[in-house]
């Protein structure tokens, strides 16, 4: 056998070994094809059902939606209107508030204003508070000095008729030393007895000193009121009860005040300081 020969028995072996291998091949994956078709058939119709199925449920949801947007629509439209409502209760509501802050800065004003007239009237109120305490100081001071006038009414009432009495007993006395000078013979008139008498001018003052001794007095008024030495006054005192004291002679005179003796003969108590001195007893301290 050639070489060629050879070539040719191996090339035909590996040639019926491929074709083994195909027909082995094509052997193990045949197919039923008639199964497949049934199958796929019945998977077409179950599509086909499903389809249908979701067709349908398309369809309700369509409608459904439909019926949605159609509510959310009249929804919307609602809402629309309400806004609109809303915006003009705003806009109302907006004009009030301006209006009430423009009220309101007014009212602030006006709450100033009667916040300054408050306190005024607090003032007032206070200085009339003041003003009726002090009244009523002034009442009561007033009426303590009534009735201090009253009580002093009443101690002068007395004083004064104590000394109305004594000088009733005084002009006794006077007419019955007249009648005495006129049975002797004598003039009542003093300027016939000026040797003898020295009458000094209608005067009123009080004690401003008295001797330790009880001899001498000093008096409050002088040579300025028209006293003169030898003088006579009469000292009398008003409280606790009216009552005459002494009779004083000036002995010593400066123009403000002046210096007396007491005379013992007409001595009815003891001098004090403050006791009244009057040319009269009658006078009208």
């Amino acid at each position: 056998m050639t070489r060629v020969g050879q070539i040719l028995v191996i090339l035909i072996t590996c040639f019926a070994l491929l074709f083994m291998g195909f027909a082995v091949t094509v052997f193990a994956t045949r197919t039923n094809w008639r199964e497949k078709y049934v199958k796929k058939d019945d998977d077409l119709k179950e599509l086909t059902k499903k389809k249908l199925a979701l067709e349908q449920n398309l369809k309700t949801l369509s409608e459904d939606m439909t019926r949605e947007i159609d509510n959310h629509k009249k929804e919307r439209e609602a809402a629309q209107a309400q806004i609109k409502d809303q915006q003009k209760n705003y806009n109302e509501l907006l004009e009030n508030w301006k209006q009430a802050r423009g009220d309101a800065a007014k009212y602030a004003v006006q709450v100033g204003n009667y916040a300054e007239e408050t306190k005024k009237r607090r003032e007032e109120v206070f200085l009339l508070r003041d003003q009726l305490a002090k009244t009523r100081e002034q009442k009561e001071e007033a009426q303590k000095i009534q009735f201090q006038t009253q009580q002093d009414h009443i101690v002068l009432k007395g004083s004064y008729e104590t000394l109305e009495a004594r000088a009733k007993q005084l002009e006794s006395r006077q007419a019955e030393l007249v009648n005495i000078l006129e049975s002797k013979g004598l003039s009542t008139d003093p300027r016939d007895h000026s040797d003898l008498v020295i009458i000094p001018p209608h005067v009123e003052g009080v004690i401003l000193e008295v001797d330790p001794l009880g001899k001498f007095v000093k008096i409050s008024i002088g040579s300025d009121d028209g006293l003169r030495k030898l003088h006579r006054l009469q000292v009398y005192r008003v409280k606790p009860q009216g009552k005459f004291v002494a009779t004083i002679e000036v002995t010593e005179v400066d123009p403000d005040q002046a210096v007396a003796r007491i005379l013992s003969q007409f001595k009815q108590g003891n001098i004090q300081e403050g006791d009244l001195v009057a040319t009269r007893i009658t006078a009208s301290r």
